[in-house]
């Protein structure tokens, strides 16, 4: 079986097996309305109203899929999840989970080898896909294992043909190769769903600090184009992504106070402790093999070409060229989306910003590379800002910049949620029942034209 069948036929299992998906959740309503939505998918079904429940039925079944809450009595989503994981590896996990469970979710994701999550109420297609997803790469594993194993059972047969049977050595060996052609492209697919895990994991670092919706993005793509004009080998490239899409993960042990502060705002004391983020985003992830130089990237993402920088005051060559390009595409990124100026900056004005921090900031050379790009085209040129408005004045596409949370503490539509008919009509709906306005922050973009119309930016650039 090829990749494209297993994807047109997710139910397939290398054989007439269905996939078998478990659902946990200590409220019968919810897992009678999971049954129901994946009625019609193929899948052989089981439910669980505990995670010990649940444990049993893994030890009795082959389980491929397993979706969990996160709040359940006695043992919660993320201690079943981590025990899953330990009982059955190759069991692909999905967490539900509610915006106020950020610090679990998180904890859950470490520790239970989490394949997605999705929040608390779902959405029906986002669910459908979701688990789609991790059905499709619970079978590219299965299908990279039978290839493995043929390729063994040939490799060993090669070693007993006779020296004077070139066809069949010949006719073997074709064999090998189309399998290892087959594995490499499998292995290529394993690696694009570990890089979906490190953007899910990327949006739940925004979501525990309320960050500008989608930054830890735009950012991570600017480091990537850098690095590849930079001309550095693959692997390399992928850690600087890497590492620019969790650059603020250390940021999540920071005092609520200190991580909404302006670093410029910040007293001795204060600067000290936020310095800090680096070296905690750095010890996060080096017990990640394949993530340890990314870790490197992000301790000196903060490091200055004239060594003023922190967390070790490293100068111009002593830092890691990763580090430079991650800390020069977030400083862009916070001059295009400077929610404090009243009109945004031109590009001539941005070139003139990035001119000034040569030498101090950045070394020229990379000033350079980065206002050739610039110039090219290759950068956005708009500020976003956000508006507060109401339910009534909702329009279909628009964005949200912050989650809607309802008064009493759920979660209505997530930050960066693209805004449908339904949404519009639902939210009217509630405001209408509860006799008040919700609060709704949608995104405004601005299109900058070329004259000259910025103001220069103080050398030092926001905490954010």
């Amino acid at each position: 079986m090829n990749d494209q069948a297993i994807k047109d036929n997710p139910e397939q299992q290398g054989s007439d097996e269905k996939v078998k998906v478990l659902f946990v959740d200590d409220e019968k309503q919810i897992l009678v309305a999971l049954r129901r939505l994946f009625r019609s998918s193929g899948w052989k079904i089981y439910t669980a109203e505990s995670g010990a429940e649940g444990l049993v039925i893994i030890a009795e079944q082959a389980i491929d899929l397993v979706v969990s809450d996160m709040r359940m009595p006695n043992m919660n989503g993320a201690e079943f999840l981590e025990q899953v994981s330990i009982q059955s590896p190759s069991t692909v996990k999905v967490l539900l989970t509610g915006y106020s469970e950020i610090d679990s979710t998180i904890a859950a994701i470490n520790k239970g080898k989490i394949f997605s999550y999705c929040s608390k109420p779902w959405d029906n297609d986002e669910l459908r896909e979701t688990l789609q997803r991790a059905v499709y790469s619970r079978q590219l594993e299965i299908e990279r294992d039978r290839l493995l194993a043929i390729t063994k059972q040939q490799n060993e047969a090669l070693k007993s043909i006779n020296e004077n049977l070139e066809q069949k050595v010949e006719e073997r060996a074709a064999v090998i190769r189309k399998a290892a052609t087959a594995v490499k492209k499998l292995n290529r697919k394993l690696t694009d769903s570990y890089r979906n895990s490190v953007e899910v994991f990327a949006s739940l670092v925004e979501m525990g600090r309320k960050s500008t919706s989608g930054r830890n993005k735009r950012v991570a793509e600017m480091a990537r184009t850098l690095a590849e004009v930079c001309q550095l080998d693959e692997q390399t490239i992928e850690q600087v992504y890497y590492a620019a899409l969790l650059s603020n993960i250390g940021k999540l042990s920071l005092p609520d106070d200190i991580a909404r502060m302006n670093y410029s705002d910040m007293n001795t004391n204060q600067r000290n402790i936020y310095a800090k983020h680096s070296l905690v985003g750095e010890a996060v992830l080096m017990s990640v093999p394949a993530l340890q130089v990314a870790a490197s990237f992000i301790r000196h993402q903060s490091e200055r070409e004239d060594g003023k920088g922190y967390p070790d005051k490293l100068a111009a060559d002593a830092i890691p060229l990763g580090a430079k390009l991650i800390h020069i595409a977030k400083y862009y990124d916070e001059l295009i989306n400077d929610d404090s100026l009243s009109e945004p900056l031109s590009k001539e004005a941005i070139v003139k910003q990035l001119e000034k921090t040569v030498d101090r900031r950045f070394s020229s050379e990379l000033v350079t590379l980065f206002i050739e790009q610039l110039e090219s085209g290759r950068f956005t040129l708009s500020q976003k800002h956000e508006r507060r408005i109401t339910a009534a004045e909702l329009e279909v596409d628009m964005t949200l910049t912050r989650d809607i949370v309802a008064a009493n503490g759920m979660l209505l539509l997530s930050s960066g949620a693209v805004v449908k008919a339904g949404n519009i009509d639902s939210l009217k709906a509630y405001e209408r029942e509860l006799d008040s306005e919700l609060s709704i922050h949608v995104l405004r973009v601005i299109d900058q034209g070329d004259d000259d119309n910025g103001n220069d930016m103080p050398d030092q650039a926001k905490a954010s």
